[in-house]
């Protein structure tokens, strides 16, 4: 079910020549040898937010043509609306972005310090103090819906069951 690509290896115009009887071959058939899979690295771009900015012209020509400011009006001007970023004061966060690094940390078990060491491969500036905030942030705002849902429906019910092991992540000195 991926999408393929076919690459027809053929000979050359000039090699299409028949070693008995010198007459001129034709394609008779294809064979498929074999199918591979070709991995394309993630591909990341820049978009651009830009926002567009009308007047009046009838308004620019009055006020250009006035010799009295006193009772031209001003020329109005409208900015087209433009969508609210994804987090306050973070530029570059984009849903997709922090869908990748949401992915990459809770269901690949991704570390934020190997994201941003990948991140520098792609030419890329962002720190993991920057995707951890990112993650705070996500789960202050969005993901906290999720789990009050779960938790609502969890306490209805008569027998819960959990695994509560705990699990040494990092190994610090006087920590067990």
């Amino acid at each position: 079910g991926l999408p393929t690509e076919q690459i027809i290896h053929e000979l050359p115009d000039d090699e299409r020549v028949c070693p008995v009887c010198e007459g001129e071959l034709h394609a008779c058939g294809h064979a498929v040898l074999r199918r591979e899979l070709e991995i394309i690295p993630a591909r990341v771009r820049a978009v651009e937010h830009v926002q567009t900015v009308y007047s009046c012209r009838e308004c620019e020509q009055k006020t250009m043509n006035s010799d009295d400011d006193s009772d031209v009006p001003s020329v109005p001007m409208v900015k087209a609306p433009v969508p609210v970023p994804l987090m306050p004061g973070s530029g570059i966060a984009s849903a997709s972005l922090i869908a990748f690094i949401l992915c990459n940390k809770y269901l690949l078990a991704l570390p934020l310090s190997r994201q941003e060491q990948e991140f520098k491969r792609l030419g890329i500036n962002i720190s993991k103090q920057t995707m951890a905030n990112w993650m705070i942030y996500s789960s202050s705002h969005w993901l906290v819906l999720i789990y009050n849902l779960l938790k609502d429906v969890l306490v209805t019910r008569d027998i819960l069951h959990s695994d509560d092991t705990s699990l040494q992540v990092i190994k610090e000195n006087g920590r067990k």
